[in-house]
């Protein structure tokens, strides 16, 4: 009978419980899709070249942290539900119905619902799984045909986790239905709105922020005499004096309004309050700007300190996006009592009231659903950014498909640098049938043995190479010979540096000193042949001289560089032993010289890129999405909660003479405006953020990625955000007004 009477309530309560099935659809969907990558049933029909089990478990493993974080969500989704059935609750008590079995009877309903939820989340998830796949095989570049496939290992793994959590909300469910009073759940719907407090933390923030904001101006101002230390003309940075600047604006309005409350003790002003938490949160908007330009200029030696104005920029943000939201309420009530006309206007009023009701209460849960709106912005933006860098910066360095490379940086004696032999990898390589094409094996030489005692960061010396070198690897890539003048240099350079750095180093260095002999710079300048990263003295000058032969003939060697392409490519197992046998090769001597050997096979390199640029896309767009879910799910929530304490109130409007069709408009508005206020400060802070960091890394971005493909990740991330908003908003509108005319 108990069962009956469950799947009866089930089939009344369907369109309660619309927002509870899509959220756990989704998590569920989300979950198998990214935990059948590494079912023992999925193929992907990889070539031998790729080796991605690594990735698929660490995957694996993220989908169940990630998920877990969803608890609460699915905690908060039944808290809703519980809120919506208490005075049902409350009429089986009294008729006669044991608690225990009220309790039963909504534990059977949550399950079932979850069961279906489960049930279509497999469904969805395994279209979703193919679609991962073939964004998979798509970064590898290989053919892939999406087709519908179930995985009995994670369909268990996925059942099983759920009906876990399922379990463990139950018994929290359990725990909070039988705390509940009968009289409370029957005047539950009765509640007047919760009276509005200013909180202490208000002045509490204002203090630490004060504080924080004297460290940020020390800080700045530190910053200002690095700079002035490294070039003694410099001015005064913008942005640098403009954290300052607002930093201390800070401090002066917090003193101001000190002064005020103790010349005022009795007066609880609060639209003075309100007046300087708003002039606080647009300077802190502003700081936070200025922060993060400045953490984006190249200062040495203020690591710990950045990391301080790091954490500043994400407590300001926090503070000013916290402050719009504890001062709409008294903008709104100023804005209705100036405008008459539009307060009269159509149903305005009655809009303002709700608005300003809501407002007065929520400052908090806005801020914590802006935010988290504001970190899946910028996590699905940056996730696959941050992916397509590693891709283009893998075809940067993994020029050669075989790169070993012999570094001075480990080693404490000039004496112990000697030439490399690694003539030994040629005749390897043809012995186990991978014959190289073409190799080379040149020298990188001091211009100075001074310099190899500097060990500083970022003032490793430049290092310098032959003429005839540098055109062994010229034509290695595809590329013409060059040629010098009699007493000249010239230079090679990473593509990563703009040509205003390089004409800016250059204009500095017209004259090479070798030895006795100095050398002018040519009227070609410079190079950017693609030649990869690791013939630089990388990662900290990723510049080369090139030399006459015979002016090298004075200098000592630092390193020897190979560099080799095969005629086939081998698989992921060839290249672990070839990499192996050169290694074992190596070690003896570097053990001796305190130097160190770097070995880069392409094959390797690419599986390595490969997994870290899809790791990070999968992942961080997974968590993006986890954090939208989240966020919609509450503005959702709050909505439904509001149409059930305020449905007398539309009650009234309807005895006023207002027909449904407005109403249903008015309910729109309402809804609009909740939604579209935290989607709009989550879109202009996450801008602001992504654009900074985009412009920051421009060039990079630009060689590896491309400003277009920037701009297409940017709509496409909206849109995903768009169609998510639009369904959560479109089913809320619906159970909305259903639960005002129930």
């Amino acid at each position: 009978m108990y069962a009956k009477l469950a799947l009866r309530n089930v089939k009344r309560s369907i369109k309660d419980y619309v927002i509870y099935f899509i959220t756990l659809t989704l998590c569920v969907s989300l979950f198998y899709a990214f935990a059948s990558l590494s079912s023992s049933y999925y193929r992907s029909n990889l070539p031998d070249t790729f080796d991605l089990t690594t990735m698929y478990k660490y995957i694996r493993y993220a989908a169940f942290f990630i998920t877990s974080i969803l608890i609460f969500l699915i905690i908060y989704v039944n808290n809703y539900m519980i809120s919506r059935r208490k005075k049902e609750f409350a009429i089986h008590t009294i008729i006669g119905m044991e608690q225990k079995i009220t309790v039963l009877l909504f534990f059977i309903e949550t399950f079932v619902m979850g069961i279906f939820s489960i049930l279509a989340g497999v469904i969805f998830g395994s279209l979703l799984s193919q679609v991962l796949t073939a964004i998979i095989m798509s970064s590898l570049k290989q053919p892939y045909n999406i087709y519908f496939s179930l995985y009995p290992d994670t369909m268990l793994i996925t059942l099983l986790f759920f009906i876990l959590i399922f379990a463990l909300i139950g018994i929290l469910n359990v725990r909070t239905i039988r705390k509940l009073k009968i009289i409370d759940m029957l005047n539950d719907g009765r509640k007047t709105e919760v009276e509005f407090r200013r909180s202490i933390l208000m002045y509490v923030s204002f203090i630490i922020l004060s504080v924080l904001s004297v460290k940020v101006a020390v800080i700045g101002i530190d910053m200002l005499n690095k700079l002035r230390e490294t070039n003694k003309n410099i001015a005064p940075n913008f942005f640098i004096s403009s954290m300052i600047i607002t930093a201390s604006i800070f401090i002066l309005i917090n003193i101001i309004y000190a002064g005020y409350v103790i010349m005022h003790p009795s007066k609880k002003n609060y639209s003075i309050l309100n007046l300087i938490v708003l002039l606080l949160s647009i300077d802190s908007m502003a700081a936070v700007i200025f922060i993060l330009k400045s953490l984006t200029i190249r200062t040495s030696g203020l690591g710990n300190e950045k990391l301080i104005l790091a954490i500043a920029a994400i407590l300001f943000s926090t503070y000013s996006i916290f402050g719009l939201y504890y001062c709409l309420s008294s903008v709104l009530i100023f804005v209705k009592n100036r405008f008459t006309k539009l307060k009269y206007k159509h149903e305005n009023l009655f809009l303002f009231g709700q608005l300003t009701a809501k407002l007065r209460t929520t400052a908090k849960t806005m801020t914590i659903i802006t935010i988290t709106l504001l970190l899946a912005v910028v996590t699905l933006v940056m996730g696959t950014i941050m992916a397509q860098y590693m891709l283009g910066y893998l075809r940067i360095k993994a020029t050669f498909d075989v790169q070993v490379i012999s570094s001075y940086a480990n080693g404490d004696k000039l004496d112990n640098l000697t030439d490399e032999d690694y003539s030994f990898i040629s005749k390897y390589m043809e012995k186990e049938g991978h014959k190289l094409k073409d190799h080379v094996q040149i020298r990188m030489y001091f211009t100075d043995d001074k310099d190899f005692y500097k060990r500083e960061w970022r003032k490793f010396p430049i290092l310098a190479m032959k003429l005839s070198d540098y055109n062994k690897l010229r034509k290695l890539v595809g590329l013409e010979k060059i040629s010098l003048e009699n007493g000249c240099f010239t230079t090679q350079w990473a593509a990563t540096f703009s040509k205003e750095e390089i004409n800016k180093f250059l204009s500095k260095n017209t004259v090479l000193k070798i030895k006795n002999t100095k050398l002018k710079l040519q009227n070609k300048k410079f190079y950017k042949a693609g030649l990869g990263e690791y013939i630089y003295n990388n990662p900290f000058n990723e510049a080369i001289f090139i030399l006459p032969d015979n002016e090298c003939k004075k200098l000592t060697a630092a390193n020897t560089f190979y560099a080799g392409n095969m005629e086939d490519t081998p698989t992921y197992k060839e290249a672990l032993k070839i990499n192996q046998y050169i290694y074992d090769h190596v070690q003896q001597k570097d053990a001796k010289t305190g130097n160190y050997t770097r070995i880069r096979l392409k094959t390797l390199q690419t599986n390595e890129s490969m997994t870290g640029a899809l790791s990070t896309n999968l992942l961080l767009v997974y968590g993006g999405v986890v954090l939208l879910v989240i966020c919609f799910t509450v503005l959702s929530l709050q909505q439904l909660s509001d149409s059930m304490e305020h449905k007398d109130r539309f009650n009234v409007l309807r005895k006023l003479g207002v027909d449904e069709r407005k109403i249903s408009k008015l309910i729109l508005k309402q809804m609009g405006i909740w939604f579209g206020i935290p989607a709009l400060v989550a879109a202009i802070f996450s801008g602001i953020v992504i654009k900074i960091i985009v412009q920051a890394l421009s060039l990079p971005i630009e060689v590896y990625i491309g400003k277009t493909a920037i701009i297409f990740y940017v709509i496409a991330t909206a849109a995903v955000v768009f169609i998510t908003a639009l369904v959560y908003f479109s089913f809320t509108a619906i159970v909305f007004k259903r639960n005002i005319e129930s």
